[in-house]
């Protein structure tokens, strides 16, 4: 199982580099503050789970963990930043052994496309928050066929551990 869900990603595989849009959102981080948090749920196959840091020095990091039946599938990295007048998502992926998919100094980036009331897009992801304990993300891929497809996530909020 966990080979067919690694299979689906590497079929379904992101757009890559997206150019900046005629007009990118004009956006600092805090517009995106929503996300910080814990948030886990059924997604692509297994349970996914993504952390966000609180927006600072304008910028937020966070990571991301997909598993299958058999524990682990990979990793990302992710970055939002502001640029210029907009914000940019950078993200890097790794196998379950941390082996990096894009090469040494590549990472796919994204500008923000669409920003709104606990929303925001970045080339083909988007995060939708419809209240404070959910977190919606829709990835659009490009099958190697050249159809599209998309990887949803229904994550939640994750309690803090006090």
């Amino acid at each position: 199982m966990k080979r067919c869900v690694l299979l689906c990603l590497l079929t379904l595989w992101p757009f890559g580099l997206a150019a900046a849009p005629d007009s990118a959102p004009v956006a600092g981080i805090e517009a995106v503050a929503w996300l910080a948090g814990h948030w886990r749920g059924p997604g692509a196959g297994g349970e996914a789970e993504e952390i966000w840091g609180p927006p600072r020095d304008g910028a937020m990091v966070g990571v991301f963990r997909q598993d299958g039946p058999e524990g682990p599938v990979f990793y990302e990295i992710l970055l939002i930043r502001e640029e210029g007048d907009s914000l940019m998502l950078r993200l890097k992926h790794f196998h379950a052994d941390l082996r990096g998919w894009e090469e040494k100094d590549e990472r796919l980036e994204w500008p923000l496309t669409f920003l709104g009331e606990r929303e925001a897009v970045f080339g083909p992801a988007r995060f939708h928050s419809p209240d404070p304990a959910r977190l919606q993300i829709t990835v659009t891929m490009r099958r190697r066929d050249g159809s599209r497809g998309e990887l949803k996530f229904d994550l939640s909020r994750v309690p803090a551990v006090e």
